[in-house]
């Protein structure tokens, strides 16, 4: 832990430039909740730049540090400050952190709130914080333009979905779907892993798309719920009508989708939509919406709080309609308390390690590891011998440390990968190195896949297995023979995620 001069220069920089500020900042994050009191301390008096960059970092720390009364009191004055962007990125941390104590505060400053820049996020703050007793002060509020009025109503249907507790989805139970079936959605590319996870859990499954696996009628939501290499389970109905007819559509699924979801939820059905990009012109996605809901007015469209997400997608034939089982909790990844940017998806993790054949000698290096979700996956799957974890970025180690905490024979260092050279022989090379989407990166990013390549080739044991996501065009690994080769979409960017082995 820095002292508090070190604590108090970063504070103090908070005022440089936009990229200093923001380095700053994320260093002070990563230092974690110990920081909160001087943080605090500071907040009064620092220069107006200083507190519009405290309150927002304020809303990033665990509530339950011993500091969390002493935080809530200076983010509530701090939606009076006399600066409109301290009180704004106050009221974002008050909802983030979901601040009941504050929601006096919060009603209080709606109603003398002058700045249209300021009073959306407050009236978003009280959508976390406030609870259904005080559904009739927020419906009285007085709003004036159309932007506040459209998030006052957002924010009433989120209070109001939480004061029936008993609402939520049945994941334990078989029900008769009728036209509609189970399905497991993943990223495309990856249904094939997914199925063969599935059928090890004793589902019945067969991958029927790249992204979609269809399940035996006998699953629940909640064994479906631990298919770690799947997005979501959904419930789902095929409709012989084009995407563009939403009145149809949303007959359609009153009737063939309804009977199932309703056997699936305790309480009223809700819902909200999800439309693929390229289903309405801009600017008629508001107006598709209604039309559905209309026609579907046995289930209630709900902004927040609903049970269920409506994914719809189209093709020549007709459209897909999945509902993903959104007030169901996902529990898969609990361990990601850290994130760093464009870390892997755990789904895609999950669907490399099955790639990965896990054994219980393993000595498994990631090289590349990021915030550490690859380690994190190799270990929820079973018995291994170290984990070593290998990043230059320090603030990515320092998520990895978070992430990986209590995790028993591992080593996590900063430093690259000539740390390869210090492991005894790694049954298992496990990794997602940068892809060089830029131009001016993709050398460099060829570069680098290039010598992991070869210190991988000199290093890994006889037998082992080198696992990697690597961008299309780049050259395959040299020395090790490649046995699988799969194209997947790492959200957004497709990538080749290969196994090759090294001869025994």
């Amino acid at each position: 832990m820095p002292s508090d001069p070190a604590i108090s220069n970063l504070i103090d920089q908070l005022a440089a430039p936009a990229a200093e500020a923001d380095a700053a900042g994320s260093k002070l994050i990563a230092l974690g909740a110990a920081v909160v009191a001087v943080l605090v301390d500071r907040f009064p008096d620092a220069p107006t730049p200083v507190r519009r960059r405290l309150a927002y970092l304020l809303g990033r720390y665990d509530l339950a540090s011993g500091d969390a009364a002493r935080l809530i009191t200076t983010l509530v004055a701090a939606v009076e400050d006399g600066d409109w962007k301290v009180r704004r990125n106050a009221a974002v941390s008050l909802g983030t952190l979901r601040a009941t104590a504050a929601t006096e505060a919060l009603l209080g400053q709606v109603a003398v709130e002058d700045d249209d820049r300021v009073r959306p996020s407050l009236l978003l703050a009280l959508g976390r914080t406030a609870s259904p007793e005080h559904l009739d002060r927020l419906r009285t509020l007085q709003l004036s333009t159309p932007r506040d009025r459209e998030t006052a109503a957002k924010m009433i249907d989120s209070v109001s979905a939480r004061s029936d507790s008993k609402v939520g989805v049945r994941g334990d139970v078989t029900p008769g779907l009728g036209p509609a079936r189970f399905e497991l959605w993943t990223r495309s590319g990856v249904a094939a892993i997914a199925a063969v996870e599935a059928k090890a859990a004793g589902i019945e499954a067969e991958p029927i798309a790249p992204d979609r696996v269809q399940i035996g009628a006998s699953a629940t939501l909640d064994q479906l719920g631990t298919i770690r290499a799947a997005l979501f389970p959904a419930v789902t109905l095929w409709i012989n009508a084009p995407a563009g007819e939403p009145v149809a559509l949303g007959k359609a699924v009153s009737d063939g989708l309804r009977p199932a979801l309703e056997a699936l939820t305790d309480g009223n059905v809700s819902y909200r939509i999800t439309l693929d990009s390229a289903l309405t012109v801009v600017g008629q996605r508001a107006t598709w919406i209604r039309a559905f809901a209309s026609a579907a007015d046995s289930l209630v469209n709900r902004a927040t709080s609903y049970t269920w997400e409506l994914r719809v997608r189209a093709d020549n034939t007709g459209t897909l309609v999945g509902a993903r089982p959104a007030a169901l909790e996902d529990t898969r990844f609990s361990y990601r308390g850290a994130d760093v940017p464009a870390a892997l998806h755990p789904s895609l993790a999950a669907a490399a390690v099955r790639l990965a054949t896990p054994r219980r000698d393993d000595v498994v290096v990631d090289p590349c590891c990021g915030s550490g979700t690859l380690l994190a996956e190799r270990a929820v799957a079973g018995p291994y011998r170290a984990l070593h974890g290998f990043d230059r970025d320090g603030r990515a180690i320092s998520a990895a440390r978070r992430n990986l905490t209590g995790l028993e024979r591992i080593r996590l260092a900063r430093t690259d990968l000539a740390a390869l050279d210090d492991v005894d022989r790694p049954t298992l090379v496990i990794t997602n190195p940068p892809y060089g989407r830029r131009v001016s990166d993709n050398r460099s990013a060829r570069t680098l896949h290039q010598r992991l390549d070869a210190v991988v080739a000199d290093r890994l044991a006889p037998g082992g297995r080198f696992v990697v996501f690597r961008p299309p065009g780049f050259e395959t690994p040299k020395g090790l023979q490649v046995e699988r080769s799969i194209r997947v979409d790492a959200g957004g960017i497709p990538v080749d995620l290969l196994l090759a082995t090294r001869a025994r």
